[in-house]
């Protein structure tokens, strides 16, 4: 297929048709010199990303795509909990930075039920991070650890299975400002503590619990 020169220099002098890239399973690291010419044609925009890796990876694509951090409004992670690239990121955002875009973060991480038990991954976030989206998905426990200040630009938070109700209860008092809640907590035993502590949002308009009867009218 081919186009005319002055169709090829407007797409190559618009930036905006740069600002996204979406990796799939089965990149080659040979041609990561495609990510760097794409993310130049960007220009200063911020980035949004998409990264998709069912099996193994040595962490080397997204190791490139680190050297843009500072650059990412929005970063979909779809791996295997044994895929590198999960465990890079979630270790680049311990370190807090105020010159970060990231708006919208979201981690799809699946694990093999045959083969390996369900592991458990703590994601640490600092509030310096100005996220509106947050969701982390799959089939394993993956608790988000939200530090320092309240996230008060936080609109969606989406947790496919956390530990149970005590990091609830820690996310929720972190978000003041959820207007959509959607949380995957497994069965709990009946507290023995008849204390109770109550936190409101008052912006909530959409609230889905996955879990027992019991459990939910706990949490709530």
């Amino acid at each position: 297929m081919r186009i005319c020169r002055t169709w090829r220099n407007i797409v190559l002098s618009t930036p905006q048709l740069w600002a996204g890239l979406c990796i799939r399973q089965g990149y080659k690291l040979k041609d990561s010199k495609a990510i760097d010419d794409w993310i130049a044609r960007a220009g200063a925009l911020p980035l949004s990303l998409e990264l998709t890796h069912v099996n193994d990876c040595d962490g080397a694509t997204v190791e490139r795509l680190l050297r843009y951090f500072t650059r990412w409004k929005a970063i979909h992670v779809y791996s295997s909990f044994l895929c590198q690239c999960t465990i890079d990121i979630l270790q680049r955002m311990k370190t807090p930075t105020r010159q970060s875009h990231l708006t919208d973060f979201r981690v799809i991480c699946y694990h093999n039920e045959e083969y390996h038990a369900a592991p458990r991954i703590s994601a640490h976030l600092p509030s310096t991070f100005q996220f509106t989206e947050l969701y982390f998905g799959g089939n394993i426990y993956m608790e988000p650890i939200l530090d320092g200040d309240p996230f008060t630009s936080m609109r969606e938070l989406r947790i496919g299975s956390v530990p149970g109700a005590p990091s609830c209860f820690q996310i929720i008092h972190q978000c003041p400002s959820l207007e959509v809640l959607e949380i995957a907590c497994p069965s709990l035993r009946r507290p023995d503590t008849q204390q109770t502590t109550t936190r409101t949002l008052l912006k909530l308009h959409t609230f889905i619990l996955s879990s027992d009867c019991i459990t939910g009218l706990y949490l709530l």
